[in-house]
């Protein structure tokens, strides 16, 4: 920290430099601010302007009372040590990045003392832009469900406070922009699926302490997990108007790894109108059952391997009496 100190009327007030070890400063910085007796507490028509508002390692940055009084007593705490000055306005220099705290206690006409404080962030460099990046798994092939990254996201000063995530199936959307609309999810990594077979964008954005954003696109179309089952919906007596009662059958289902390990059935069923009226849930490899007739029902049976990987396929069917 430099050790210069200027008042704007005045040519040159009285300079004083200490420099200590930041870890000693709370014992030390309470002698220096109590040389001028008890303070009153801060109040609000004292305040201190910081110029330039954002600190730099190696610039020259000076702490100004906004209003004149009789006397004033700085302690300028920065991340290496502490320096006390004397006048309205003190100036310094920052060598390293970290928090710094400006200590003004004034003295009025009348002799009262007030005190105050600011605090705030010393940045190595003015470039406060973050930097996006997307990792995602699998990759070659790229199937579900996927994983997205920003862990690999940097930012040169401070920290990365929010990570967005924004996707678009550019197949059916071509000219629509990823980042249109609000984010489809938040947080350093996600999950999700995708429709196999069909190409999607997927954007990140993340967004610093310091309020600035970057933003990165990754491209991708996911085909089937190669060790995922391949589930097989049969419904008897009849495919489409079965009557009661229906079976569900998942029996001719395979897996080109391990063995299947569960069979769940998720039905809904809806009105003439396309309302859904209910969702029920079933497992096992065949289910029996009596059904409400003349209702459409949706099935998605999921089937889940040995090594933990699930796939699903769809059907419908709606019972006659």
């Amino acid at each position: 920290m430099s050790e210069d100190n200027r008042d704007g009327n005045i040519a040159r007030e009285q300079l004083t430099t200490r420099r200590g070890a930041l870890a000693t400063f709370g014992t030390a910085a309470g002698v220096l601010l109590g040389t001028s007796g008890t303070a009153s507490a801060a109040s609000s028509d004292v305040t201190i302007a910081v110029d330039p508002t954002q600190p730099v390692v190696g610039e020259a940055v000076s702490f100004i009372c906004t209003r004149a009084f009789a006397e004033y007593e700085w302690v300028i705490v920065g991340p290496t040590g502490f320096e006390q000055y004397t006048g309205q306005t003190a100036s310094t220099t920052f060598e390293e990045a970290g928090e710094y705290t400006a200590h003004l206690t004034i003295k009025r006409s009348d002799g009262e003392s007030t005190y105050v404080s600011k605090s705030g962030q010393v940045l190595d460099s003015r470039d406060t832009t973050p930097t996006a990046e997307i990792d995602f798994s699998p990759q070659d092939p790229v199937y579900n469900p996927i994983e997205f990254d920003a862990s690999g996201s940097t930012t040169p000063t401070g920290e990365i406070e929010s990570y967005d995530w924004y996707w678009r199936n550019i197949d059916a959307n071509p000219d629509w922009d990823v980042f249109d609309g609000e984010p489809s999810l938040s947080g350093e990594t996600v999950e999700e699926s995708f429709s196999e077979q069909t190409t999607f964008k997927v954007g990140l954005e993340v967004t610093n302490t310091a309020g600035n954003t970057d933003r990165d696109t990754v491209e991708f179309t996911p085909q089937k997990n190669p060790d995922a089952p391949t589930p097989v919906i049969n419904i008897y007596p009849d495919e489409i108007t079965p009557k009661n009662p229906v079976t569900l059958d998942a029996s001719e289902s395979t897996t080109p790894v391990g063995s299947i390990e569960s069979y769940d059935w998720f039905i809904n069923k809806y009105d003439d109108s396309g309302g859904k009226t209910e969702e029920l849930q079933r497992s096992g490899e065949v289910v029996e059952e009596h059904w409400e007739t003349d209702v459409l029902h949706t099935v998605t049976l999921r089937v889940e391997n040995s090594e933990g990987v699930s796939y699903q396929a769809n059907d419908s069917f709606r019972p006659e009496e």
